[in-house]
């Protein structure tokens, strides 16, 4: 029973170690980017254009996601880029999408913490985008599927909001291209607010 303990014990200290590091090394990036965009993580309140604009930029290049697009997402997500009501609170959807990102049914994901903490927030939010352009292989590729061309985040941008038929690009009666779906919204936010030409 002893030779068998030792090892197990071993194993688990390391997963706890590891686990440590990885969410001190996440809190580290939260404390790095509040302090380069001049957030108190603490207020509770919406920051400023200038400082959210900073809190989004920031986050997405960590991800290596253009930021353009996780601009555009928090708009059409949150409108007016908000994470908090008047009373300090969470902005929370009738389909229970939370906060600027408006993050939706991830597992593993500490919902009080989604609400609280906006950078927390910004970042699931990018790396559910991310994981919709590098890990889903269900989804058409664009060109050989390079992350700098925003074009190419075409389908990324549609599962964000889910595969559903609304979000089809053609609309099925008439095999017209579908203006109002999720993803054509986005590139017409980014469009309209001059975040691209």
């Amino acid at each position: 029973m002893k030779k068998i303990l030792k090892p197990l014990i071993s194993v688990m200290a390391i997963g706890a170690l590891s686990l440590s590091i990885n969410l001190d090394s996440n809190d580290v990036f939260a404390n790095d980017i509040a302090k380069t965009c001049k957030y108190d993580s603490a207020s509770r309140v919406n920051p400023d254009i200038s400082t959210m604009n900073c809190l989004l930029t920031e986050t997405a290049l960590k991800y290596n996601v253009p930021p353009e697009i996780v601009k555009a997402i928090a708009e059409g997500e949150s409108g007016d880029w908000r994470h908090f009501n008047e009373k300090g609170e969470a902005i929370i959807s009738s389909d229970n999408g939370i906060g600027i990102m408006q993050v939706t049914n991830q597992a593993g994901l500490d919902q009080n913490k989604l609400k609280s903490d906006l950078l927390y927030n910004i970042e699931e939010g990018v790396k559910i985008l991310d994981y919709m352009f590098t890990e889903r292989n269900d989804l058409p590729v664009i060109n050989g599927g390079k992350r700098e061309v925003l074009e190419n985040w075409y389908f990324a941008i549609m599962a964000y909001n889910g595969i559903k038929p609304e979000n089809s690009p053609t609309v099925k009666a008439t095999g017209k291209r579908n203006t109002e779906a999720y993803q054509e919204k986005i590139l017409r936010i980014m469009k309209d607010n001059s975040l691209v030409d």
